[in-house]
């Protein structure tokens, strides 16, 4: 061989083979350590966001809906916890609201009672 072949093949691998196709997943990522922060404190004011409405007494089923209003008032410049409770006052809806089921008895005795005529029908035969 030639010297000069076999210096160009020496000097080919010492240069990095760069694949001709880069895949998404090998793709180096333009993300920002600083972007990336930033898309973290977001999701944390979020939770901290929900956790106030849920004590305050919002559903959890209308949690996502309570929390896009309260986003925009911390946006605003309030608290977390204020938002909240402003949210809850403001929107009732939101709310669980205990209910109490009434309850019925029917006593089974004496003659006043309307089992009473029922049980005297069957008695009877």
């Amino acid at each position: 061989m030639d010297e000069t072949k076999v210096q160009e093949l020496e000097n080919a691998a010492e240069e990095p083979v760069i694949p001709e196709e880069v895949t998404e997943a090998t793709a180096p990522t333009d993300e920002s350590p600083e972007k990336r922060i930033a898309e973290l404190e977001s999701e944390v004011l979020r939770g901290e966001i929900k956790i106030a409405l849920l004590l305050n007494g919002v559903l959890a089923e209308r949690l996502d809906e309570a929390a896009r209003l309260a986003e925009g008032l911390v946006a605003a410049g309030k608290t977390p916890q204020e938002a909240a409770r402003e949210v809850a006052e403001n929107y009732p809806h939101f709310l669980a609201s205990r209910r109490e089921l009434p309850t019925i008895s029917a006593g089974s005795y004496g003659t006043a009672d309307g089992f009473s005529a029922i049980r005297k029908i069957f008695s009877a035969r």
